[in-house]
Protein backbone atom coordinates (compact mmCIF):
# COMPACT_ATOMS: atom_id res chain seq x y z
CA UNK A 1 0.00 0.00 0.00
CA UNK A 2 2.94 2.41 0.82
CA UNK A 3 4.57 1.87 -2.35
CA UNK A 4 1.13 2.70 -4.19
CA UNK A 5 0.55 5.14 -2.31
CA UNK A 6 3.71 7.04 -2.87
CA UNK A 7 3.43 5.59 -6.87
CA UNK A 8 0.01 7.61 -6.91
CA UNK A 9 1.70 10.86 -5.45
CA UNK A 10 4.63 11.00 -7.42
CA UNK A 11 2.73 10.47 -10.69
CA UNK A 12 0.09 13.29 -9.27
CA UNK A 13 3.13 15.43 -8.34
CA UNK A 14 4.86 15.30 -11.75
CA UNK A 15 1.27 16.01 -13.44
CA UNK A 16 0.51 18.95 -11.75
CA UNK A 17 3.92 20.39 -11.91
CA UNK A 18 3.68 20.25 -15.48
CA UNK A 19 0.82 22.15 -15.78
CA UNK A 20 1.24 25.07 -13.63
CA UNK A 21 4.80 25.26 -15.50
CA UNK A 22 7.34 24.66 -12.41
CA UNK A 23 9.61 21.79 -12.25
CA UNK A 24 8.85 18.64 -10.19
CA UNK A 25 12.11 19.15 -8.07
CA UNK A 26 12.41 22.52 -6.05
CA UNK A 27 15.80 23.69 -5.12
CA UNK A 28 16.82 23.17 -2.03
CA UNK A 29 15.33 26.03 0.75
CA UNK A 30 16.75 26.22 4.17
CA UNK A 31 17.91 22.70 4.52
CA UNK A 32 14.85 20.79 2.57
CA UNK A 33 14.15 20.39 -0.18
CA UNK A 34 10.42 20.13 -1.55
CA UNK A 35 10.01 17.26 -4.09
CA UNK A 36 6.85 17.09 -5.97
CA UNK A 37 3.79 18.92 -5.03
CA UNK A 38 0.34 18.50 -5.96
CA UNK A 39 -3.14 20.24 -4.78
CA UNK A 40 -6.21 19.66 -6.50
CA UNK A 41 -10.01 19.01 -5.62
CA UNK A 42 -11.65 16.89 -8.46
CA UNK A 43 -14.19 14.45 -6.86
CA UNK A 44 -12.92 14.89 -3.48
CA UNK A 45 -9.81 13.36 -3.66
CA UNK A 46 -6.42 14.01 -2.47
CA UNK A 47 -5.93 17.71 -2.01
CA UNK A 48 -2.34 17.77 -1.15
CA UNK A 49 0.76 15.53 -1.73
CA UNK A 50 4.42 16.55 -0.96
CA UNK A 51 8.03 15.72 0.47
CA UNK A 52 10.13 17.27 2.32
CA UNK A 53 13.85 15.70 2.83
CA UNK A 54 16.15 16.93 5.07
CA UNK A 55 19.73 18.47 3.37
CA UNK A 56 22.75 19.17 4.72
CA UNK A 57 23.01 22.36 6.60
CA UNK A 58 21.21 24.06 9.48
CA UNK A 59 17.89 22.47 9.87
CA UNK A 60 14.84 24.60 8.82
CA UNK A 61 11.41 24.26 7.26
CA UNK A 62 9.78 24.00 4.65
CA UNK A 63 5.95 25.63 4.03
CA UNK A 64 3.67 24.08 2.09
CA UNK A 65 0.45 26.38 1.14
CA UNK A 66 -3.27 24.73 -0.25
CA UNK A 67 -6.56 25.68 -1.19
CA UNK A 68 -9.45 23.61 0.46
CA UNK A 69 -12.10 25.55 -1.52
CA UNK A 70 -15.60 23.53 -1.39
CA UNK A 71 -14.17 21.53 1.46
CA UNK A 72 -14.04 23.44 4.30
CA UNK A 73 -15.06 22.02 7.55
CA UNK A 74 -14.78 18.65 6.40
CA UNK A 75 -12.16 15.73 7.86
CA UNK A 76 -9.44 14.54 5.86
CA UNK A 77 -6.29 12.54 6.75
CA UNK A 78 -3.07 14.26 7.00
CA UNK A 79 -0.67 10.76 6.17
CA UNK A 80 2.92 10.96 7.01
CA UNK A 81 5.48 8.11 5.91
CA UNK A 82 9.21 7.52 6.06
CA UNK A 83 10.99 8.02 2.56
CA UNK A 84 13.41 4.69 4.36
CA UNK A 85 16.55 6.77 5.29
CA UNK A 86 17.05 6.06 9.16
CA UNK A 87 17.40 9.54 11.25
CA UNK A 88 14.35 10.78 10.83
CA UNK A 89 13.52 13.47 13.39
CA UNK A 90 11.29 17.00 13.46
CA UNK A 91 7.59 17.83 13.25
CA UNK A 92 4.33 18.66 10.97
CA UNK A 93 2.18 21.49 12.02
CA UNK A 94 -1.27 21.58 9.91
CA UNK A 95 -2.99 25.05 10.15
CA UNK A 96 -1.25 26.15 12.89
CA UNK A 97 -1.59 23.27 15.26
CA UNK A 98 1.48 20.47 15.76
CA UNK A 99 0.16 17.38 14.69
CA UNK A 100 3.08 15.33 14.59
CA UNK A 101 6.06 15.64 17.19
CA UNK A 102 9.72 14.69 17.73
CA UNK A 103 8.86 11.75 19.46
CA UNK A 104 6.07 10.39 16.93
CA UNK A 105 9.40 10.96 14.27
CA UNK A 106 12.38 10.50 16.46
CA UNK A 107 14.07 6.87 16.28
CA UNK A 108 14.92 4.42 13.13
CA UNK A 109 11.78 2.91 12.80
CA UNK A 110 9.54 3.33 9.91
CA UNK A 111 6.84 5.86 10.28
CA UNK A 112 3.44 5.87 9.06
CA UNK A 113 1.46 7.87 10.60
CA UNK A 114 -2.68 8.55 9.73
CA UNK A 115 -3.98 11.96 11.32
CA UNK A 116 -7.43 13.51 11.34
CA UNK A 117 -7.46 17.13 10.42
CA UNK A 118 -10.53 19.68 9.32
CA UNK A 119 -9.79 21.21 6.02
CA UNK A 120 -10.20 25.04 5.88
CA UNK A 121 -10.40 27.56 2.91
CA UNK A 122 -6.98 27.89 3.07
CA UNK A 123 -4.22 25.17 4.44
CA UNK A 124 -0.98 25.05 5.51
CA UNK A 125 1.60 22.50 5.94
CA UNK A 126 4.28 22.92 7.93
CA UNK A 127 7.18 20.10 7.72
CA UNK A 128 11.04 20.82 9.95
CA UNK A 129 13.25 18.26 9.52
CA UNK A 130 16.25 18.23 12.00
CA UNK A 131 17.51 14.47 11.69
CA UNK A 132 20.23 13.15 9.35
CA UNK A 133 20.71 14.52 5.78
CA UNK A 134 18.52 12.66 3.35
CA UNK A 135 15.96 11.69 5.80
CA UNK A 136 12.34 12.46 4.90
CA UNK A 137 8.88 12.30 4.61
CA UNK A 138 5.71 12.49 1.93
CA UNK A 139 2.35 14.29 3.22
CA UNK A 140 -0.76 13.63 1.70
CA UNK A 141 -3.90 14.82 2.78
CA UNK A 142 -6.63 12.30 1.51
CA UNK A 143 -10.68 12.24 2.13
Amino acid sequence: MKGHLLALGAVLAVAACRESGTPPTAPAQNGITQVGRVAHQSGGGTLFAGQCVRDAGQPDTQVFAFSGAGFEGTTYTLEVEDNGVRGLNGTVDFNGQRVVSHPMLGGNGPVQLLIPVTIATDNTIVCTLEGKPGSGMSIFVNP
